[in-house]
């Protein structure tokens, strides 16, 4: 990804924001050029005024570690968000850390995050553009059958999920016949991990990486053998790359066009451990997981493989 920008707001007032593969920059009344190469090296020469300028290997934008006593209320740790917690979400000693959530695949089985003020398309604490990773260490106990499912009931654990329609933002296990949704690349029915994103001129997809052990790819025993592992989902709009990684690996992947962005955030509530789209006021979905989560983080931008390995090592140290 490379080319040049020449920036001169028309409202001083308003603050502008513009964002490179490396850095952000904030202008403050600034007159500035900014070019990036194709090494993704970014250059700012400022013509007049101040501009801000800041990395892009930044903190979450929001992180669940559920370390809190069971006497205190459940907390996003970034931005002291609560959380509501249905009755069949129950706070348990911690993969890593004091707790985490263990979940029993009840429809109460739930975590409501809110919906971090958004009120339509692109509005929102949830809304991202040019990047996303959500991660999160957990034990998998998906009750679905080694074999595709053909036919309805379908079997779906969710990880994480916002549901704004096609706008949607989700992460999780899925046995199903696929006839609905566009999966890129497309992969075979049977068990998956699922990840999907809107992309701006591509519409609503699905990476679903089977759970086959082909290609490098865990088996479905080995995701739900009882053993915690570190499960990680990014896109990084730069680079147009939709990527899987399981404990500290690479394990399925897409490329996108370059410069290909996310379009999400709205009114629906985020969760974490099931499906809520209607009304969240009875905590009550229709995808429960099953099993424990600990740990779960949502950044803006896309973590890259190194970054991963070292959360791995750092989740394996305890």
């Amino acid at each position: 990804f490379s080319g040049s920008v020449s920036t001169q707001r028309s409202d001083r007032r308003e603050l502008f924001r513009l964002e490179t593969p490396g850095i952000e920059l904030i202008d403050r009344g600034t007159e500035y050029e900014v070019s990036v190469n194709e090494a993704s090296e970014t250059f700012v020469h400022v013509l007049d005024g101040q501009v801000e300028v800041k990395a892009r290997g930044r903190l979450p934008r929001f992180f669940w570690n559920f370390d809190q006593s069971a006497a205190e209320p459940l907390m996003d740790q970034m931005g002291n968000h609560a959380v509501r917690v249905g009755n069949n979400a129950k706070l348990v000693p911690g993969l890593v850390g004091a707790g985490a959530m263990r979940f029993n695949n009840r429809p109460d089985a739930s975590l409501l995050l809110g919906n971090g003020g958004g009120r339509e398309v692109g509005t929102g604490d949830y809304s991202v553009s040019t990047g996303i990773t959500i991660e999160t260490l957990l034990i998998s106990e998906w009750k679905t059958p080694s074999e595709p499912q053909v036919k309805a009931p379908f079997d779906y654990d969710e990880i994480f999920r916002k549901e704004d329609g096609s706008y949607r933002i989700l992460l999780s296990f899925q046995n199903d016949d696929k006839a609905d949704i566009t999966q890129i690349p497309r992969t075979g029915n049977g068990p998956c991990l699922s990840f999907g994103l809107y992309l701006s001129g591509l519409g609503y997809s699905e990476l679903d990486m089977p759970l086959d052990g082909k290609e490098g790819r865990p088996t479905l025993a080995e995701i739900r053998d009882g053993k915690p592992h570190h499960i990680v989902a990014t896109y990084n709009g730069w680079t147009g790359e939709k990527a899987i990684y399981i404990d500290g690996v690479l394990r399925m992947s897409h490329r996108f066009p370059v410069g290909t962005m996310i379009i999400s955030g709205g009114a629906a509530p985020a969760v974490i451990g099931n499906l809520i789209s209607g009304d969240s006021e009875a905590l009550i979905g229709r995808e429960p997981f099953s099993g424990v989560i600990d740990e779960v983080a949502f950044y803006d931008y896309a973590l890259d493989a190194n970054t991963i390995a070292t959360h791995y090592d750092l989740f394996k140290a305890g």
